[in-house]
């Protein structure tokens, strides 16, 4: 029965139904074909990346520290996935009413879902570690033994942090059920993950810092969380003993955690959690506003109340924000620019870079008609334009981005002494910029909407809209920096910006006109 109801789960995390790829053959080849770049680009940088560190260390003779990179970066993607996943995965899931009843046991499909939710960032562990893997074997020679005793660690190595944040994951959830502030919280506590896996990995990764700096790093992170140390010498050293520790650790952990948490999986789900409720009896005052704005509110609730929606839309402005405040207190710039790989820039043209990958990462109206979901039929069926609903999406996004774009170019502007015209300048073509890259998300979207999705991670980070979206954005900034470099030789900064504000302009045009003119006819198929 165990396979059986796995075998159902995972038919739900089959590209097809992730990505809602359909259509004719073709289509698909095409779409899959964005997908396989898409993993080039990002394991292509990673693993330049690490492949220069690797070199580094091997002429060190310490590359047990990049099987400690191997060790730590297998747990970062269990520790995000799990706490995105876990309540709504093993806790509180909605199919509860339609599993509860069969005549299967609560352990079996307790285990069946824990099991899905393991193989399922089992892969994107794999994926994502898979360049420094490719490094280290190159440098310290491939090893049939190695290469076993990895895969056998892999397996077992993040039971802890899945473990860790199941519970913490639980806890957020049942306070967010509990009390008003329960989202604000689980957004809180996402930022606060994010920015330590940042901050580790800038540490860990930059290559132009010196190595023993990684190999204390290293020593440090050992000295609290000893399996790390097991790894190292199980994996460099072929030693049985650390080998056995971690398997026997990890798996006993394991089956504890399945026998003593499948009865309180079966008891939340039993029971249901109850919202905290309260009533306030308050005047209200009654008040006519625009359609545009009612909708661009409605967005802002649901910002809000999506955790890791909050997250992917603000973690590159929020990281903005504090860069240039930082800028205030680090007497040597050069310092930041190098731990973000822009050592090689004036800090003017890495401020340019660095806002222009932020606005390709504010993708939000890519994923806010998917995330209608069920609830599309409403939208439909209200007396309300589709184009004046895909125009709310788009001013939602320039709302969030450009007031925090602008604050920090305000600031980078008094702690870096940069002219005040051409901050004014750069902030035209940082507007014109974000609202050309909010139109082409929206096009995006309108054409590759899905809502058929059964947790909202499926639409932020897995959805074919998401993808395609952050893809053309980053493109976006390309043609940009693009026209950028051909022009710095001819033309001062401030002409080339005011050019890029016109080219801008012009590719907005098209997407306008899309969205004006095809949306009610699109919004009527879907």
């Amino acid at each position: 029965m165990f396979f059986k109801l796995l075998k159902i789960y995972l038919k739900d995390f089959s590209l097809d139904r992730l990505l809602s790829i359909n259509g004719s053959k073709a289509k698909k080849i095409a779409l899959y074909g964005v997908i396989i770049y898409a993993l080039i680009v990002v394991l292509g940088s990673f693993g330049f990346m690490f492949f220069n560190l690797a070199d580094m260390l091997n002429q060190m003779n310490q590359m047990q520290v990049l099987i400690g990179m191997i060790a730590a970066y297998s747990l970062i993607m269990p520790i995000i996935m799990t706490l995105l996943r876990a309540s709504g995965t093993i806790f509180f899931y909605k199919d509860y009413d339609i599993v509860a009843p069969l005549p299967i046991k609560p352990r079996v499909i307790f285990t069946a879902k824990l099991t899905v939710m393991y193989i399922w960032m089992y892969l994107l562990s794999f994926i994502f570690v898979l360049p420094i893997l490719f490094s280290y074997f190159y440098f310290a020679g491939f090893s049939i033994v190695t290469l076993l005793i990895y895969i056998a660690l892999s397996f077992v190595f993040p039971i802890v942090p899945i473990v860790v944040m199941s519970f913490l994951s639980l806890a957020i959830g049942y306070i967010a059920t509990k009390f008003s502030f329960g989202k604000l919280l689980q957004i809180i506590l996402l930022f606060a993950v994010f920015f330590g896996i940042m901050v580790l990995q800038f540490t860990m990764s930059s290559t132009s810092i010196n190595p023993n700096g990684q190999i204390d790093l290293f020593e440090g992170i050992a000295k609290y969380y000893p399996p790390i140390t097991w790894y190292q010498e199980a994996m460099g050293g072929h030693e049985i003993i650390p080998f056995l520790y971690i398997l026997l650790s990890h798996i006993t952990l394991l089956i504890l955690f399945i026998f003593g948490v499948e009865k309180l999986s079966t008891k939340i789900n039993q029971s249901g959690v109850q919202k905290h409720r309260s009533k306030k009896i308050k005047t209200t005052k009654i008040s006519k506003r625009s359609v545009l704005v009612i909708l661009i509110k409605k967005e802002f609730n649901k910002f809000f109340s999506i955790p890791i929606y909050a997250l992917n839309a603000g973690f590159g402005l929020v990281l903005l924000l504090i860069l240039s405040i930082a800028t205030f207190f680090v007497n040597d710039i050069d310092s930041i620019l190098q731990m973000l790989e822009l050592a090689n820039f004036e800090p003017f043209m890495a401020i340019s870079i660095i806002i222009g990958f932020v606005i390709a990462l504010a993708y939000t109206p890519a994923i806010t008609l998917s995330l209608e979901g069920k609830n599309f039929w409403i939208i439909k069926s209200l007396p309300i334009k589709a184009d004046r609903v895909m125009l709310s999406k788009i001013l939602f996004n320039i709302v969030i981005a450009l007031p925090v774009i602008l604050v920090s170019l305000v600031l980078f502007m008094v702690s870096l002494e940069i002219p005040v015209l051409t901050t004014l300048i750069l902030m035209l073509a940082s507007t014109t910029l974000l609202i050309l890259v909010s139109y082409i998300n929206a096009v995006v979207n309108l054409y590759f909407p899905k809502f058929d999705f059964k947790n909202e991670v499926e639409i932020v980070k897995q959805s074919l809209s998401a993808i395609i979206g952050m893809l053309l954005g980053l493109t976006a900034v390309l043609i940009n920096g693009g026209i950028f470099y051909l022009l710095f030789d001819h033309f001062s900064t401030d002409i080339i910006l005011l050019c890029l504000s016109l080219v801008n302009v012009c590719l907005i045009i098209p997407f306008y006109v899309i969205i004006k003119t095809k949306s009610e006819s699109i919004f009527y198929k879907l």
